[in-house]
């Protein structure tokens, strides 16, 4: 569960400084 916790936080954090990025990318 942490992990798939830690992957949403980070995809957020992603699309935060990359908009364009995919999901789940």
């Amino acid at each position: 569960v942490l992990v798939h916790i830690i992957g949403m936080m980070g995809t957020l954090v992603f699309w935060g400084a990359n908009p364009r990025a995919p999901i789940g990318g």
